[in-house]
């Protein structure tokens, strides 16, 4: 999985769209994988409910998709590639382990997808088990979850087109902060109420990543050099690796305390609100500050004000020097007679 997401956001990258931005082409990638995966998620839990002797052939099924999809990879026509950067900006591009900013882009995209693996992982079991709901409820939010993310996350771009990246990525942890306060608040709630607050808590959490969307992804394809694009997006996606190797172990905080996770996972949308004022300001404005349709020579010019400035007045001695005196011990001479008895040098030429 690693080396898939790696090599399809470096293959995404270079099929840069006419606008230059990838934030509009991952979002649509990102709702086709999404209603793929829901639908692949429930054609499979209809077909095992119905006969558990039917995994062999979903596996087939799996192996023959896959096998086209390798297939249509390799028979499309990629497009030059042309690179305007010369051999020595090119071996002057930092290398991952070198550029701090984009290290510091990954551990953004650590705090933030921490959040987003720990939601599979605990909701469930903190919705059936801890709480008592019925045992439907969280595949409904998570069908409502595949459902959002499939039709909105294309909209939540657009609506966010004329703003930066660090506003919607600030706006995205501010959501998540809030399905945190809510799942916190959800234990206070009455057992006759207690689905519909978590289906409402679910849907905070799936408004707050429609609106992170690939923000991230399309950050680091930004920040990445062309021709090192495969090496930093597959570095890049070390972000969600470790968190998925880290959310599960946050679960075993709830033995010791059931406010402990809680207190451990905020931490994560808060670190990024914190670290992301500096990743403005570190990375390129085309990473983070501006809109994804602002270039930085659209940007609003510096003006510069011209002062305009009076030669100082020619006083006595300067007036002196210019035109030295003439003495009585000083010969008198005639420049124009002497510029033509002078004769001209070899290799002089006439003023």
């Amino acid at each position: 999985m690693q080396l898939h997401y790696g090599s399809l956001y470096a293959f995404l990258t270079a099929l840069r769209p006419s606008d230059g931005s990838h934030d509009a082409q991952f979002a649509r990638v990102e709702m086709v994988r999404s209603a793929g995966y829901g639908a692949g998620a429930l054609l499979g839990a209809v077909l095992l409910a119905w006969d558990p002797a039917m995994l062999p052939w979903l596996l087939a099924v799996k192996l023959v998709t896959s096998t086209m999809a390798a297939i249509l990879v390799f028979t499309m026509r990629m497009p030059p590639h042309t690179s305007s950067r010369s051999v020595k900006a090119t071996s002057a591009a930092p290398g991952v382990l070198r550029n701090r900013p984009f290290l510091g882009l990954i551990l953004l995209g650590f705090l933030i997808t921490l959040v987003m693996e720990f939601f599979p992982v605990a909701f469930p079991v903190i919705a059936v088990e801890q709480l008592g709901a019925p045992a439907w409820l969280p595949s409904l939010a998570n069908a409502g979850l595949a459902v959002l993310s499939s039709t909105l996350t294309g909209v939540a771009v657009a609506l966010t087109s004329s703003r930066s990246r660090a506003f919607a990525v600030r706006l995205g942890a501010v959501l998540l902060l809030a399905w945190i306060a809510s799942m916190a608040a959800v234990y206070a709630v009455p057992s006759a109420w207690l689905a519909v607050a978590l289906f409402g808590s679910a849907l905070i959490f799936g408004v707050g990543t429609v609106v992170l969307g690939t923000r991230m992804n399309a950050a680091a394809s930004e920040v990445a050099p062309p021709e090192q694009a495969g090496r930093y997006l597959t570095a890049f996606q070390y972000s969600f690796s470790v968190a998925s190797l880290t959310a599960p172990l946050l679960m075993s905080a709830f033995a010791l305390s059931g406010w402990l996770p809680w207190v451990l996972l905020a931490l994560g949308p808060a670190g990024a609100l914190v670290l992301l004022p500096w990743l403005r300001r570190a990375l390129p404005p085309r990473v983070l500050a501006l809109a994804p349709d602002e270039t930085e020579a659209g940007a609003s010019p510096v003006r510069i004000r011209r002062v305009r400035t009076t030669p100082p007045p020619v006083t006595r001695d300067a007036r002196s020097l210019c035109h030295p005196r003439r003495t009585r011990d000083t010969p008198r001479r005639d420049a124009d007679d002497n510029d033509q008895e002078r004769p001209l040098s070899r290799g002089a030429l006439p003023r």
